[in-house]
C-alpha cells in the first residue's frame, strides 16, 4: 500500500514566501548605525554628549555607547519588527549580565532600544528609539546614520 502525503493547497508557495521573507529580514538591517545624543549640560556647563554605535549582523547586534561618564559595550539579539528592529539585551562584551561595577541593570531578553526606518520625501531615515528614559527624563529619539 502506497501512502500519499497531502499538503494544503498552496503549501509550497507559502513555504517559499516564508523562507524568502525570513532571509530578507535577516540581512535587511545589517550595518553600522551611528548617532550622538545631547543630554544637556552639567551644573558646571559641560556638555553631556553620548555617541552611540550600533552594529547589526543578522540576528545579533552590539551597542557601543561612549562619552560623558559613559563607556558601555552591550551585546543584543536583533529582532525585526515591521519598520524597526528591536534590540534585546543579551550580555555585556565580556559575556556576563553585570556591568563593570557588578550591577545587573538589564535582564536577558529585555528590550533596550529599537532602530526604526522611515521614508520621507524618497529618503530612508533611521532613528534610535528608546523605551527607557534617558538621563534627561525623556525617551531617546535620535537620528542615526547608516554606514
Amino acid at each position: 500500500m502506497q501512502m500519499k502525503l497531502r499538503f494544503p493547497r498552496n503549501f509550497l508557495g507559502h513555504l517559499l514566501v516564508l523562507v524568502f521573507v525570513a532571509g530578507a529580514q535577516s540581512t535587511e538591517w545589517n550595518g553600522t548605525y551611528q548617532g550622538q545624543y545631547n543630554y544637556g549640560t552639567t551644573s558646571g556647563g559641560s556638555k553631556i554628549l553620548i555617541h552611540y554605535a550600533i552594529e547589526i549582523s543578522g540576528s545579533l547586534a552590539s551597542i557601543r555607547a561612549t562619552g560623558f561618564q559613559t563607556d558601555d559595550d552591550i551585546r543584543c539579539d536583533a529582532r525585526p519588527n515591521g519598520s524597526r528592529v528591536d534590540l534585546l539585551f543579551k550580555s555585556y562584551k565580556d559575556g556576563g549580565t553585570k556591568n563593570k561595577y557588578g550591577v545587573q541593570q538589564y535582564k536577558p531578553g529585555e528590550m533596550l532600544v529599537a532602530v526604526q526606518k522611515t521614508l520621507k520625501d524618497g529618503n530612508v531615515n533611521y532613528r534610535l528609539i528608546s523605551i527607557r528614559y534617558g538621563a534627561d527624563g525623556k525617551p531617546m529619539n535620535l537620528a542615526l546614520t547608516k554606514r
